[in-house]
């Protein structure tokens, strides 16, 4: 009998291996800070392959940024979201961390980035100097107000020196300069922040201007009888300037690069080449000047003529005076809107009456006297919503004004009213 053949092993079967495991792995990505905006991106692979609809998160202790919106990976394993950024917030680093937990682990990682986010400038702002005509007794800082042109409201007060007196602004800079005139300063206010920058000393400081193409700040000096030209840049006094006795009010052209001068002890008008700073002519035949307004488009000047009730219309090529305006009693300064819709238009405070005298630039008439507050000082105008603004002394108001219908719209009621006023559009 024939012996059976065996049948061969069969061969081991292999046991199926697991893969071998791997890490996810996380990327991160954080572009420059632009329109308060920062792009992050990144990648989630495992062993080198994508990952995709992974969730990835996003934390930072910054308190300076809004919450960062979680991402989700694509086909490729790339994640993307933004960072808002917080208005105003100034230059600085902050930490980002990105995390991810998928199946195959967890994995994050930490990225540092520079946030930055300027405030945009404000619009439609009125400051008003607050300080007393006497210096206080203990010697302390008085502020500006800042009033908001849209709802009338003080949104905050800004300490500015002892007896702040006159102000300007340059919306092309973004700063606000205050004479604060028992102080011998003029203080530099951010227009951005609301708070202080500096203080330049200036002897006997009043009257100030500003030439917003050349960045050059003009302070008249009562007592010492000379200006200041202030470079903007530098933020401090480049040149002194001799002028007539008791300047009491400046004004600047910035397209001839013309600063007027009023002298109210001379009676007469100094006019200085803004280049060469320099005193190159002079307007005569005034009675007690005290107001001043320059018309950029067709180069008159107007000059308040206190003694004798009256505005003097002055040709700025010759200096001579043109035509003479009567206003109300005792006139103190002016104002002028080139934007209007119709014509230019002039605003006259008179002290004396509690009156504004509004004067078609067109005809040098008076259209309409309107009664404001009482003693009125201080005058400036929004050419953007017409709106006109009035420092009244003796009750410490701002008499709004509506520049079509010339009807007081609105009081506000302030502190040691001295009549300093400027507006930012």
């Amino acid at each position: 009998m024939p012996v059976p053949k065996k049948k061969p092993p069969k061969p081991p079967q292999k046991q199926p291996t697991s893969p071998s495991p791997c890490i996810p792995e996380i990327t991160l990505d954080a572009s420059p800070a632009k329109n308060c905006f920062i792009q992050l991106s990144g990648t989630v692979t495992c062993g080198g392959e994508p990952i995709t609809d992974a969730t990835v998160e996003f934390e930072s202790a910054s308190p300076e940024i809004n919450p960062i919106p979680s991402a989700k990976t694509d086909k490729k394993g790339n994640f993307s979201s933004v960072v808002d950024i917080k208005s105003g917030v100034q230059s600085s680093e902050i930490s980002i961390t990105a995390s991810t937990k998928v199946k195959e682990g967890f994995a994050s990682i930490s990225k540092k980035a520079i946030i930055e986010c300027q405030a945009p400038p404000p619009k439609n702002r009125i400051y008003v100097t607050n300080g007393a005509l006497i210096p206080p007794l203990n010697g302390a800082s008085e502020p500006i107000s800042v009033i908001d042109g849209n709802t009338d409201l003080i949104i905050t007060k800004v300490l500015s020196g002892i007896t702040p007196f006159d102000i300007a602004v340059n919306p092309v800079t973004n700063r606000i300069y205050v004479t604060n005139r028992f102080g011998d300063t003029v203080s530099i206010i951010d227009i951005l922040t609301n708070a202080l920058i500096t203080v330049i000393p200036v002897v006997n400081p009043g009257a100030i201007a500003v030439n917003t193409v050349t960045n050059k700040i003009y302070v008249a000096n009562l007592g010492v009888n000379t200006v200041s030209v202030i470079d903007g840049v530098l933020n401090q006094v480049i040149d002194t300037i001799q002028v007539g006795k008791d300047p009491s009010e400046i004004a600047v052209n910035p397209i001839t690069n013309r600063i007027y001068v009023v002298n109210n002890g001379d009676d007469n008008v100094f006019v200085i080449d803004g280049e060469l700073n320099i005193v190159f002519g002079v307007i005569l035949g005034l009675n007690s000047p005290t107001g001043l307004a320059v018309n950029t488009i067709n180069n008159l000047i107007y000059i308040v003529n206190n003694a004798v009730n009256s505005v003097l219309v002055v040709d700025g090529f010759t200096h001579k005076v043109i035509e003479e305006v009567k206003v109300g009693a005792s006139p103190q300064k002016i104002t002028i809107n080139l934007s209007h819709p119709f014509t230019s238009r002039l605003y006259v405070t008179n002290l004396g009456d509690g009156t504004v005298s509004v004067i078609d630039g067109d005809k040098n008439i008076v259209m309409v006297t309107i009664q404001v507050g009482k003693q009125p000082l201080g005058v400036a105008v929004n050419p953007l919503t017409n709106r006109v603004y009035v420092t009244n002394f003796a009750d410490s108001t701002v008499s709004v004004v509506n520049g079509l219908t010339n009807i007081v719209v609105d009081s506000i009621k302030l502190d040691d009213v001295n009549g300093g006023i400027a507006v930012l559009p």
